[in-house]
């Protein structure tokens, strides 16, 4: 997926969030995860809150 859709596809996701909707969001990118309101880390097995 190219840049702008996967950007298209974040807002729509976002948008859908705003509606109530719960959305879990697994990525590597840094860009994307920071307009997030929680985060999760994997680290060693164990999922951990920033």
């Amino acid at each position: 997926m190219d840049s702008k859709t996967s950007m298209q596809l974040i807002d729509l996701l976002f948008e859908l969030n705003k509606q109530g909707i719960t959305i879990i969001l697994v990525t590597h990118n840094e860009e994307i995860a920071k307009k997030v309101g929680n985060i999760y880390q994997m680290k060693d097995g164990y999922l951990q809150k920033e």
